[in-house]
């Protein structure tokens, strides 16, 4: 049975619903490091994974780096039958599953945009759909089939971005074929395959507001 979430617009993001995601912290050098292992050294694995990381390395200030002993908190690299990540830092180990490498998985998670949006659910951010504040233009409600209750997330008060690569696409889950998503007001694409201006920006205004001036 199909349930139809109504995500409604609201204007502002209370500090104390940001509050219950955690952020990674800032290092001295202004720079956000999260330290990473793998659990299996899969070249394929390892591929998509750097791949993902470069827009984040080169536009934003956050750094995945190398784990080493004395960090405690740290993100374990994994193959499974999906694509999963926790949202924002846990403390200690967390998992981050990029889907399974091998070709002939049947799997939508090979994409850059679907590994980039695990390494952003990792920071601290959910799926467009789901965040605390659309901006502050009104917008017309969308209509999300098959959709759990939205969780709390790190987004900031930006303008809400159909193209977000941390929106579902307007076949996302679909079994038949048909629209599982549309907005009600004109009939903008949704999604990407990578990140988009706005995501960069919404990073640096989170973590590193000085990176968008």
């Amino acid at each position: 049975m199909k349930c139809i979430l109504e995500v409604v617009v609201l204007f502002s993001v209370s500090r104390s619903r940001r509050a219950a995601v955690r952020l990674w912290p800032k290092d001295s050098d202004g720079l956000v490091y999260v330290p990473f292992t793998f659990r299996t050294f899969s070249p394929e694995l390892m591929g998509r994974f750097f791949a993902a990381t470069k827009q984040l390395r080169e536009s934003t200030c956050i750094r995945f780096k190398t784990r080493v002993l004395f960090n405690f908190d740290y993100v374990e690299i994994i193959e499974s039958d999906s694509c999963s990540s926790s949202l924002g830092l846990l403390g200690g180990r967390q998992l981050l599953s990029l889907g399974p490498v091998s070709p002939s998985s049947p799997s939508d998670c090979g994409g850059l945009g679907a590994s980039q949006r695990e390494l952003l659910h990792t920071l601290g951010f959910s799926y467009e759909t789901q965040r605390a504040d659309h901006g502050p233009e009104p917008l017309a409600k969308i209509k999300v089939l098959d959709q759990k209750d939205p969780p709390n997330t790190a987004s900031e008060s930006s303008a809400y971005d159909y193209s977000s690569v941390m929106h579902f696409s307007s076949w996302a889950f679909s079994k038949n074929g048909q629209r599982t998503l549309q907005a009600t007001r004109g009939d903008p694409q949704l999604g990407s395959d990578h990140m988009t201006d706005a995501d960069v920006k919404r990073v640096n205004q989170l973590y590193c507001p000085q990176w968008n001036i």
